[in-house]
């Protein structure tokens, strides 16, 4: 269950970016509203480059190794786009594409280490991560509408909570098989 938080959290990041970067970058920062799908679009652009570096990554890393990465790096930029959010539009960017392009290869990452450990019922956990993770990126929309305060404070604010909470759930995830492997070996 703690590799399904690693994935929804992560995901749910992703949506409150989506839910709260219009008013950001057009209201707040005043972006004109022709230049928005080139900010969002720089997301996409990350993502495919983490997506190819992870398959190679792949090939000398583990799973749980690399998501612990992936989810600690992502908290990072959570944090960092809290602390740093009002200084300018171009450090907002930054963090952002850094911590968006991390949502695939998380999520893509924790389904494949699901899938591995509940072989038997794959179809059945593989539905209940997509609905949770869906689920979580609505909750996460409605949390950056409920908290909207004309900043970019309630989008930043969801965003790092769903890191942390992702990052949190990866560690418990890995501390639970660990006990499951000591149980096994006794």
């Amino acid at each position: 269950m703690c590799t399904i938080g690693t994935l929804a959290f992560s995901f749910g990041g992703m949506f409150a970016f989506i839910s709260g970067s219009p008013f950001v970058y057009i209201d707040y920062f005043h972006v004109p509203a022709k230049y928005y799908g080139l900010l969002f679009g720089c997301n996409v652009l990350g993502m495919i480059a983490v997506l190819l570096l992870n398959v190679r990554l792949l090939r000398v890393y583990s799973l749980t190794r690399l998501l612990m990465v992936q989810s600690a790096a992502q908290a990072l930029f959570g944090l960092l786009l809290l602390i740093f959010y009002p200084h300018s539009l171009g450090v907002v960017v930054l963090l952002v594409v850094l911590f968006i392009s991390l949502v695939n290869a998380i999520g893509t990452n924790s389904l494949s280490l699901l899938l591995q450990r509940h072989g038997k019922q794959a179809g059945s956990a593989s539905a209940l991560a997509i609905s949770l993770q869906f689920g979580m990126g609505a909750l996460a929309s409605v949390a950056v509408a409920w908290l909207q305060d004309d900043s970019p404070f309630s989008m930043v604010l969801v965003m790092a909570i769903c890191a942390v909470l992702s990052f949190l759930s990866q560690r418990a995830s890995g501390a639970h098989r660990r006990t499951e492997i000591k149980n096994l070996a006794v």
